[in-house]
């Protein structure tokens, strides 16, 4: 405030008490007069004494220019408002301007006590300022909530409200909780629609629980996509500080799951019922009462949809199905679909088409077990080819998949979906090992009854492979067996421990289903890291492995083709008196060939085994050491660590 500086001119003659009562109100208003000036800027507004006045006089102007300039800065921010201002902030304001009202009716008191003084009631400056004394301070106190808040908006607001009914002067802290009831209205009536609707009422992001988009555009969280963990986000800044961060994790819980279960489970009644019963009036001040009721609700809602997801939707079901048909459980099922498939893979994959793969999967299906399957799952089950598989075989590209609809997708999300594959993928590989050798060990235990002791050429060729087969074959059950049994069997009764928790929810579920795919890719796949640098992974050695069988079942196909035509159209030389005894038991070119190449084939063979051991050993899960002991477990393959000992 300034006494005789500025742009108005200055009155020249004292000016006295009597001189400024009549315009008095006017002051208090931040309306200009002839002795008392207002000017400046919204938010840099001064006042100017444009006259000369005694020092005691000054005090009492200066009080009630303060007065006024105040109510000029309060008016002003009270009554700005858009379209983007929030719902918390207009409360504000509205409260704001109820306190202006009843201070614009002790300046209208005054203004009539001036005009109704007498010689018995003498109305001065003096008794003016002692009547707007607490006026004033309310004042101060309502301009210095408005610096607190500033431009926040929803929860931060309350907050900066909330802070300050912490002060330590009492008058201060009873103002900020007055005000606090005020102005969280609109929030707690956003709270009761989301807590007990599943509704999210909040045009101006304002609530504690925002959706994704919006809450990603903040920068507060991160996205999913699916309808569970992709719709709403827990936006920490905007809960009021009264409320704990595990009681606003309850509040977004209950919310998100009776959301989900009117939109995405389509049970609308049980929300109704839900919003009845649960029902009470909140207001601030109440917390506890609060956590109460939310402890009741989040049980409630959460227990209902786990039952909808179990019973109404059979999860297990699906889940029971996907370990059979997807992990390769239904040993008879997958038999009968490799004797279906078998031929038709052998060619390449872009001369199959996805009628005759998924005709081929219902003949499986109704010659297995599987028929015996619920509707619901059937219809999920699909056969179809790899979008990449050109240039590559049948084997390589066919796949069986499992869709899952909503709700249930949630649970298997794409990343899920992209692991069963690649599971898949594995397991079907050592699947078509593990039948290609066996249906070559069954074709030549019959045809050694017959015929291959009947080519002596052939016969020491015919006790190897034998020897060698057996040893691929017992490589390959025994990593069937461990990963059936010790992978799949193992993780899937983690599953059913974790699912059959009576306090486990959606998110539950979720994770534990997130685990029980993540434990077997890691197990079932021998892990995904490197034990040393010059190391080859686990993964990558054992399709060594498998590769080499096949191409090793592939020579002992030409070894039996070249043995039945010894046997049948190289009958006459057999018994030929004329031929040269000396050549009689010479092996051919073919035969030679064959000869070196299986014989490479069991060198790489036995090489890649002794690797993988050496590997799995090193691994630090001790589950790939005990599958290395069942592997070797009479040490038939030595480490490489052990013959370096030994050199």
């Amino acid at each position: 405030m300034n006494n005789g500086t500025g742009k108005y001119p200055i009155l020249t003659e004292p000016q006295h008490e009597r001189d400024f009562l009549p315009k008095i109100a006017f002051t208090l208003q931040g309306i200009s007069t002839s002795g008392i000036h207002f000017q400046g800027e919204a938010g840099k507004e001064t006042a100017q004494v444009a006259c000369r006045v005694s020092v005691p006089l000054l005090s009492l102007l200066t009080g009630f220019c303060e007065a006024g300039l105040l109510y000029r800065s309060i008016a002003t921010q009270a009554s700005t408002a858009t379209k983007e201002t929030g719902l918390i902030r207009q409360s504000l304001n509205a409260h704001l301007q109820t306190h202006l009202t009843r201070y614009l009716e002790k300046v209208a008191a005054i203004e009539a006590a001036l005009r109704q003084a007498t010689a018995q009631l003498q109305v001065t400056l003096k008794r003016i300022a002692l009547w707007i004394r607490p006026d004033v301070r309310v004042l101060r106190l309502m301009a210095r909530i408005l610096h607190a808040v500033d431009d926040k908006q929803g929860g931060t607001l309350m907050n900066a409200v909330h802070a300050l009914s912490k002060h330590g002067d009492p008058s201060v802290a009873q103002f900020a909780q007055d005000v606090l009831v005020a102005i969280s209205k609109p929030f707690y009536e956003m709270l009761a629609k989301w807590i007990y609707g599943g509704d999210l009422d909040d045009p101006h992001l304002e609530f504690l629980v925002q959706p994704v988009q919006a809450a990603i555009s903040s920068k507060r969280v991160q996205s999913t996509q699916d309808a569970w963990r992709g719709k709403f986000a827990l936006v920490d800044a905007m809960r009021p500080a009264w409320i704990t961060p595990a009681l606003g994790r309850k509040i977004f819980l209950i919310g998100r799951t009776l959301n989900f279960t009117r939109y995405n489970c389509h049970d609308a009644a049980f929300v109704v019922e839900h919003s009845k019963s649960a029902f009470q009036v909140l207001s601030y001040g109440d917390t506890f009462s609060l956590e109460r009721s939310m402890d009741s609700a989040y049980s409630t809602t959460s227990q209902h949809l786990k039952n909808l997801i179990m019973d109404k939707f059979k999860l297990m079901d699906h889940l029971l199905a996907m370990k059979r048909y997807i992990l390769l459980n239904a040993g008879d099922f997958v038999g009968v679909l490799m004797e279906r498939l078998g031929d038709s893979l052998d060619h390449p994959a872009s001369t199959l088409h996805r009628h005759n793969l998924t005709s081929s999967l219902s003949d499986a299906i109704q010659s297995s077990n599987a028929q015996f399957e619920p509707e619901h799952v059937l219809t999920c089950l699909d056969a179809r080819m790899l979008d990449n598989a050109k240039g590559s075989v049948g084997w390589e590209s066919f796949t069986l998949e499992y869709r899952l609809e909503r709700p249930l997708d949630v649970i298997l999300t794409e990343q899920a979906a992209r692991q069963y594959l690649k599971i898949f993928n594995f397991l079907w590989r050592l699947s078509r090992v593990e039948y290609t050798l066996s249906s070559a060990w069954r074709r030549n235990m019959t045809a050694e009854r017959g015929m291959l002791n009947q080519v002596t050429v052939v016969t020491a060729d015919w006790k190897q492979v034998r020897c060698v087969i057996a040893e691929m074959i017992h490589f390959v059950c025994q990593l069937q067996y461990y990963i059936l049994f010790e992978v799949i069997e193992s993780s899937w009764n983690e599953l059913q421990t974790q699912l059959a928790d009576p306090a486990a929810d959606l998110d539950g579920i979720m994770n534990a289903h997130s685990i029980y795919v993540a434990s077997i890719m890691e197990k079932a796949l021998l892990g995904s890291s490197k034990t040393k640098e010059a190391e080859r992974d686990c993964l990558a050695l054992l399709h060594d492995i498998l590769k080499t069988m096949l191409l090793y079942k592939e020579q002992m196909d030409r070894l039996f083709a070249y043995t039945l035509s010894q046997y049948t159209g190289g009958g006459n030389r057999l018994y030929d008196m004329t031929r040269d005894e000396s050549q009689a038991d010479l092996p051919d070119e073919n035969l030679v060939a064959i000869r070196e190449r299986m014989d490479r084939l069991t060198v790489e063979f036995k090489e890649c085994t002794v690797y993988l051991l050496d590997a799995l050993e090193e691994q630090p899960s001790s589950d790939m050491s005990f599958l290395a002991v069942r592997l070797n477990y009479n040490d038939f393959y030595p480490s490489r660590k052990g013959r370096k000992a030994r050199r």
